[in-house]
């Protein structure tokens, strides 16, 4: 019994065409905004991956062609044995290599919970990113990784005045609404380049947290009885 094929979703309005090493790379949208599908066409039976746009992988791939001119511009007419693309848009999960990082998550138990409800539903927060610039000079790309969260942006700024790497500040907020915990970074503040998540920031809040409390606790004199 042949059964029912789901019906196909929007279509990417353009696809540009790369090869990256033994990559055939099909970025979706106006600058594979869309995400990219990815063909590794030295492995036979290779099959078409999609990298959804904010993801490491899709990054790299992203800036190699559109950023570093490390990917050269490809003609799929000219390929031989190219499998066709998924036939709906987005493709199916399976095919995903990497699911973008949620924006929300559900309510949490944790401090940070609590300290952005204590706060009347929101907490300014400040973050360090770091930046290796021998790599986005000479590398893969562009990447300001996350190196801390702090509550001050003094704290902020004395952490990144410590980093080895070239350090980026982002001032962002914690927010709770209908139940759940968010990550607010204002628009002009991050770019793409940019990889923090929101459990990187309340890991980062609950420990610093949690290591003021040890050294308080250290720091106590024994009283003999």
């Amino acid at each position: 019994m042949k059964t029912k094929e789901s019906p196909p979703t929007r279509n990417p309005p353009h696809m540009s065409w790369f090869t990256l090493g033994t990559y055939l790379l099909a970025f979706c949208g106006k600058g594979g905004d869309q995400g990219v599908y990815r063909l590794l066409r030295n492995k036979p039976g290779a099959k078409w991956e999609y990298c959804p746009p904010m993801t490491r992988e899709w990054d790299i791939y992203h800036q190699a062609a559109f950023r570093g001119s490390k990917a050269d511009a490809a003609n799929p007419s000219r390929l031989e044995n190219i499998p066709v693309l998924p036939s709906t848009f987005p493709p199916p999960h399976r095919i995903w290599v990497d699911h973008p990082p949620r924006v929300e998550t559900p309510r949490s138990s944790g401090e940070s919970w609590r300290e952005v409800i204590e706060a009347g539903g929101e907490l300014q927060v400040w973050i360090v990113l770091e930046e290796d610039t021998y790599e986005t000079h000479h590398g893969d790309g562009c990447f300001r990784e996350f190196s801390g969260a702090f509550r001050t942006a003094a704290d902020a700024k004395k952490a990144a005045s410590r980093s080895a790497l070239h350090p980026h500040i982002r001032k962002a907020r914690l927010v709770v609404k209908a139940d759940q915990l968010s990550l607010v970074i204002d628009s002009a503040e991050s770019t793409h380049f940019d990889h923090v998540t929101l459990k990187q920031v309340c890991d980062a809040l609950e420990g610093s947290v949690a290591g003021a409390s040890l050294r308080k606790k250290s720091g106590r004199k024994k009283v003999s009885r």
